[in-house]
């Protein structure tokens, strides 16, 4: 029923713009939905027919598989004239037009081949995310063959080529990245995009091994600078709003006294939960190991099927026998997250050489994140079959947590036996913890430790494109899961002035997103230029 209704309107539109019907202000009154009529006066519904008049046939149209009442499309005029459109009808009589929007495609001559304003990371993630943008813009067509080479097996199953166009085309135009940012832990991006006034949240996750398909591609409205804050105090005010619970800080070092000072924050000395960003101690214990002598940076590490996630990129990827380096491992460590190198490195420092880092590296509270896990062991007590013992793991003495840790060292980390929901789980008991204070002396530590150590913690430097001029060195590392987001960023500019930024959100009954958590670190970012 509702696809014959709006086949219908876009047959009587067609004929309006070849001039074989008129359109009269009564007319538009009474065929419109009174919304529309309100936000578009009929003085400039007119004008928009004559700047699209013309001998139209239609090239392409899909219905939307959740509302028959609403069809995308192509329409073509003569050889250089294309339009992409949207018309949407109200399901009840007299099924009157809710929507009808259109979106210039360029024709291939007019097409730049680098699109412009698309400042994004050299990684496969960035890759697709412009492909995208690409289909979005009508630069490439989304054939059958070109959809199952692009996506997963299981992504396909669950979005059709024709439900995936059907999207695209609801989202045609041209489209700017606002601000982009790499995931952790996998090969991921989240961007905002734009378009006119439209923001979107994309993002895109492709699979480690190859042939590295799409295997999560999701986009939804948002807003385009929903952090608007001109000073830090706006800035507490803002994530007080939207994330009650956090901690944050700003903290700065003139270079003419070597002295920190904290020049905001709020919760500095809460312990809260870190996720990946507890590998800033595992990188300490092995510098403070290189200084002692019991390790060295050209070092090998054998890889061990015991402490491998073969779902990662790095050392993941490695078979069981093969060698890296200390280092080489170290830097798979902070700049991809990797937690096979995380496990390997931790076992050869020796957990306790780790908890004794925490004291160096200016932890407040050591004995709150100790017995110190491996991220094995985490996966297992959180999501895995092992999760009784996690909820006996939570509420155990320190002593009791390190005989369960004990009992799971042959347990094989099997991730088709996790079970990974999106709820978060045991974010304040199963975890790494410390707060944004800790973090902070952790970082500046580091950073001052060795030019080693620099030189890893800067792999990725989480700097946005138009910052790179601003600062001379540059270090960030991330950590996220279910419940949990966290950065620590540590500039330094020209003059030799540094600057450091910690953020720890935590929701411990829903996951945060993470445009929100894009926005937020963006925010942040804009107070330190």
């Amino acid at each position: 029923m509702g696809a014959g209704v709006v086949r219908d309107v876009l047959g009587w539109w067609l004929e309006v713009l070849a001039g074989r019907d008129v359109l009269t202000e009564s007319g538009y009154a009474d065929r419109f939905d009174p919304r529309f009529v309100r936000a578009v006066p009929f003085e400039d519904f007119s004008a928009w027919l004559d700047h699209l008049s013309g001998e139209w046939i239609i090239e392409r149209e899909v219905f939307d598989l959740r509302d028959d009442h609403r069809l995308w499309g192509v329409i073509k005029c003569g050889d250089d004239r294309r339009v992409r459109f949207t018309v949407a009808v109200s399901p009840e009589p007299p099924h009157v037009v809710r929507g009808l929007q259109t979106a210039t495609m360029a024709p291939p001559s007019a097409i730049p081949t680098v699109p412009s304003q698309r400042s994004l990371p050299d990684t496969l993630a960035a890759g697709s995310l412009c492909w995208f943008l690409d289909a979005l813009e009508g630069r490439v067509a989304i054939e059958n063959e070109l959809y199952e080479e692009m996506f997963t097996a299981t992504f396909r199953a669950g979005v059709s080529r024709d439900a995936f166009e059907s999207h695209v085309l609801g989202r045609a135009g041209l489209w700017t990245v606002l601000r982009s940012w790499t995931l952790d832990e996998v090969e991921g991006i989240v961007a905002v995009v734009a378009s006119g006034d439209v923001a979107l949240q994309v993002t895109v996750v492709r699979q480690s091994e190859a042939p590295h398909a799409i295997s999560s591609l999701l986009f939804r409205p948002t807003s385009a600078s929903p952090f608007g804050v001109t000073s830090l105090e706006q800035f507490g005010a803002e994530l007080e709003a939207h994330v009650p619970r956090h901690a944050w800080l700003v903290a700065e070092c003139d270079a003419s006294t070597g002295q920190w000072r904290q020049r905001a924050g709020a919760r500095v000395d809460a312990v809260m939960p870190l996720a990946s960003v507890f590998k800033l101690y595992v990188l300490g214990a092995l510098a403070l190991g290189v200084e002692a002598g019991r390790l060295a940076w050209d070092e090998p590490v054998t890889v061990q099927d015991r402490l491998r996630n073969e779902r990662q990129r790095g050392m993941g990827q490695l078979p069981a026998g093969e060698e890296v380096t200390v280092r080489q491992a170290a830097q798979w460590m902070i700049g991809i997250s990797c937690n096979t190198a995380t496990d390997h490195l931790l076992e050869l420092v020796g957990r306790e050489q780790v908890e004794k880092a925490l004291t160096t590296l200016g932890h407040h509270r050591p004995e709150a994140t100790t017995p110190f896990l491996y991220s094995r062991e985490a996966f297992l007590l959180k999501w895995g079959p092992q999760q009784s013992i996690g909820q006996e793991y939570a509420t155990a003495t320190s002593a009791r947590r390190r005989e369960l840790l004990r009992a799971l060292a042959d347990s094989p980390l099997v991730f088709s036996e996790l079970d990974r929901t999106e709820a978060p789980r045991f974010i304040d008991t199963v975890e790494w913890l410390a707060s944004a204070n800790d973090i902070q002396r952790a970082l500046t530590w580091l950073v001052d430790h060795s030019p080693e150590v620099a030189e890893i913690l800067a792999v990725t430097p989480g700097l946005r494109p138009q910052d790179v001029s601003a600062w001379s060195y540059a270090a960030f590392k991330g950590g996220g899961e279910p419940g949990v987001k966290t950065g620590a960023w540590y500039r330094r500019d020209h003059a030799g002035n540094a600057k450091v930024v910690v953020l720890i959100l935590n929701d411990p009954t829903s996951p945060i997103d993470a445009g929100l958590w894009l926005d937020i670190a963006d925010a942040a970012m804009n107070q330190l230029t």
